[in-house]
């Protein structure tokens, strides 16, 4: 039935040290320090990882970049925080010797995850690659189409194809003696091509394919060694998923999106769903909702979570793991060590700090911080090479000390070819703005070269039209014709940056000005804080004003959030609370016109200054606590927390705080064992000051005041200490003295 060599599958010869130097990274070949004693006796955690980059060249098919990415973050977590063993884990993809082809896929399956499953185990699928549709009558979603998963050797030029359907998917975990089942789907139904910098992993116009007699053939087979009838398989499927738990990048209508980010391609979905992993220990659900917060800021795609009729996996620890034996949170894991050098994959840096992580930045063993700290030579995209202070093994995770704010980190802005004869006008202004830079899209080109991170862009006819299709009232889209910033996947467009297109080119960047300082701004702060978890023990939860004023309810609240991790107590609260019995609210929002508090609990032992921002999507600034007066002083008495105070904010006395406008946007809890007033008092008046700039209607670009801006902001938070990297001045941020945690938040109106 099938080519695939089945004795170099279950060896894993295929991943040789020439082949893992050519995908980015040698991902731990040899036994690593904590992983071994961790895994389970009695069971056995398995893996199969897909990636498809490479299908035919054809109309069918847009190319990707990130699928074969996605494997290697999905095999370095597994490996690193969830205890699997390298060689439980198979890899198919465009770089391996076993290609990601029809026969190797559903061959490996069967024999990697279903031969040798036992009651039990833990079994991992994850496919990133192109999804379609094959018509299908009666199917369960009912619209007569069936999802499928695109392999390489998909057929490109005839309505009959032999892609692997969603229903032998559901047979071949069907036929797993365990219910620990999760898969992970980065792929796509709807779309196809490119938006902005992101490629649509979809398959074009998947509604004219029939499906191919092998695949009918395959799933006859497979019902006729289980013995189920197709009508119980239908019934089953419009019920849920056959085994486990079933994680999608988005939902059957939406595009999930391929994103390059800095120095390298992956899957917005997988890229979210592993970083994040690498530093918290959460619930499936949990997890889905966190990132689908995130997601935003990449692509208008919603996950979607699908389990096992009649079981609570949802509620279960991601992967069916448990914490217990989950491996402690880390940004980095050394995977090769050369005498006095080593390499290490960067897994768990969230996407707005990576790059941050440059030369003179420092690690430190975790767990192991009298070994000294590990200097960072160099990275490109995920891989980086360090100096090690003293000898330390492959497979020792790392944990960040210190980040470095390069010269070169500068806010990006893609120029749509939608402005035309505009286009180098614009560029060369936009680069004359200190630490930001614009971006032309090549006729022809595929997506921008390197990371963006906003598009500057007419609102064409098209773009309307798909806002509408997301269900926006098309009096709030910005009129056909202006021009203005979009995200990078243009799923959304920032308020107050659309004008009419009667301007020159010098006209057009000195109105976006200010907005582009305030996103400059905003840039800065999170790639200098933000954190997906922070060495500093703050708890902090945002709250409605039912629980708050209710004291039984809050602490009821306290109580559940504190945990035994590992023989250290640790205060795990929910990011956001508010009563759902009245309103359908899903995780990470708020109600319009709510009133809300935070709780916050002081974990160390030593006293902290904690302060809380919130950043809107268009980069305006809010500072929440403490508040914030003319006086020039230095430190605030009311952001001191004692050790093991737990506090709300605002207090009982003052009042609560008020969601007044929808949107979304990032809530950063800042704390250090320093003061930082000033930081925040800088924070407060960034918004004044960018509209007191856009009252003043410049003409001209003036750099200057961006700069002043940057180096006023700069200057506060990075003022531990300054070096040199290559030639130029850079400053180093010591995040262990003082660091954010980020809660994501969304305000909707509720009926």
């Amino acid at each position: 039935m099938s080519t695939f060599n089945r004795r170099r599958f279950l060896q894993l010869s295929g991943i040789s040290a020439a082949t893992l130097a050519t995908l980015e990274s040698q991902i731990v070949r040899k036994a690593y320090s904590f992983g071994k004693t961790l895994t389970q006796e009695t069971s056995r955690k398995r893996a199969l990882l897909v990636g498809v980059n490479n299908y035919p060249d054809s109309d069918r098919f847009t190319p990707l970049q990130g699928c074969t990415t996605d494997v290697l973050l999905q095999r370095a977590l597994l490996v690193h925080r969830f205890g699997f063993h390298p060689d439980d884990i198979c890899i198919l993809s465009d770089d391996m010797s076993d290609k990601p082809t029809r026969d190797n896929i559903l061959t490996a399956f069967e024999e990697h995850l279903i031969k040798p499953c036992r009651e039990g185990d833990v079994v991992v699928f994850h496919f990133s690659g192109h999804g379609s549709q094959v018509i299908e009558p009666n199917s369960p979603d009912g619209d007569d189409l069936n999802s499928t998963l695109v392999p390489a050797d998909a057929a490109n030029d005839t309505e009959v194809v032999n892609d692997i359907m969603g229903r032998t998917l559901f047979l071949l975990t069907s036929a797993l003696e365990t219910e620990y089942f999760c898969g992970v789907l980065d792929s796509c139904y709807a779309g196809g091509g490119t938006r902005g910098n992101v490629r649509v992993r979809s398959a074009w116009d998947g509604k004219v394919y029939q499906a191919g007699q092998e695949e009918l053939d395959f799933q006859r087979q497979w019902l006729q060694e289980q013995q189920i009838p197709f009508e119980t398989v239908r019934a089953q499927r419009q019920m849920g998923v056959a085994k486990g738990i079933m994680l999608a990048a988005a939902q059957r209508d939406q595009e999930a999106v391929d994103v390059g980010f800095d120095g390298f391609h992956a899957g917005a979905f997988t890229y979210l769903l592993t970083q994040y992993l690498w530093q918290q220990t959460d619930s499936h659900v949990g997890t889905m909702a966190r990132i689908t917060q995130d997601m935003k800021d990449l692509s208008g795609q919603v996950p979607f979570l699908d389990a096992q009729a009649e079981r609570q996996f949802q509620q279960s620890e991601m992967f069916f793991v448990p914490s217990s034996a989950q491996i402690p949170p880390a940004e980095a894991v050394i995977t090769e060590v050369n005498g006095n050098e080593a390499e290490i994959w960067f897994g768990g840096v969230d996407p707005e700090s990576l790059s941050t992580f440059g030369p003179r930045g420092t690690l430190t063993p975790a767990g192991l911080e009298d070994r000294g700290e590990v200097e960072i030579l160099s990275r490109s995209g995920m891989q980086g090479r360090v100096r090690l202070p003293t000898t330390l093994p492959e497979g020792t995770l790392l944990q960040e000390v210190s980040r470095v704010i390069s010269p070169d980190l500068k806010l990006r802005i893609g120029l749509d070819l939608s402005l035309g004869e505009k286009s180098a006008d614009v560029q060369s202004r936009l680069n004359n703005i200190a630490r930001v830079e614009g971006v032309r899209s090549q006729p022809g080109a595929i997506s921008y070269e390197g990371e963006i991170h906003y598009v500057l862009s007419v609102m064409t006819a098209d773009y309307r039209q798909r806002f509408a299709e997301h269900g926006i009232v098309p009096d709030h889209v910005p009129a056909i014709g202006q021009i203005g910033l979009f995200t990078r996947g243009l799923d959304e467009w920032l308020i107050d940056s659309f004008i009419e297109d009667t301007t020159t080119g010098g006209r057009l960047v000195s109105a976006l000005l200010p907005k582009l300082q305030l996103l400059l701004a905003a840039r800065l702060v999170k790639a200098t804080l933000k954190a997906n978890s922070t060495r500093l023990q703050i708890a902090c939860s945002l709250v409605s004003e039912e629980i708050a004023a209710t004291p039984e309810l809050l602490d009821g609240l306290l109580e559940q959030g504190v945990q035994t991790v590992n023989t250290h107590d640790l205060f795990v609260l929910p990011a956001i609370v508010f009563p759902t019995r009245d309103v359908n609210l899903k995780p990470h929002q708020i109600p319009f016109n709510a009133n809300f508090r935070f709780v916050l609990k002081n974990q160390e032992a030593e006293p902290l200054y904690v302060g809380i921002i919130v950043i809107a999507s268009d980069g305006r600034f809010l500072v929440l606590h403490p508040k914030i007066s003319a006086s020039p002083a230095i430190a605030n008495p009311e952001s001191l927390m004692q050790p093991g105070e737990t506090r709300l904010v605002p207090s009982s006395e003052v009042g609560a705080f008020f969601a007044e406008e929808l949107g979304r946007g990032e809530v950063l809890v800042i704390a250090s064992p320093e003061p930082f007033f000033p930081v925040l008092k800088q924070l407060d008046t960034l918004t004044a000051f960018q509209d007191l700039q856009a009252s003043r209607g410049k003409e001209d670009v003036m750099s200057e005041d961006s700069s002043q801006t940057f180096n006023a902001i700069n200057g506060l938070l990075t003022e531990t200490r300054t070096g040199q990297t290559d030639g130029a001045p850079s400053t180093v941020v010591r995040t262990a003295e003082m660091s954010a945690y980020a809660i994501s938040f969304e305000v909707v109106e509720v009926s």
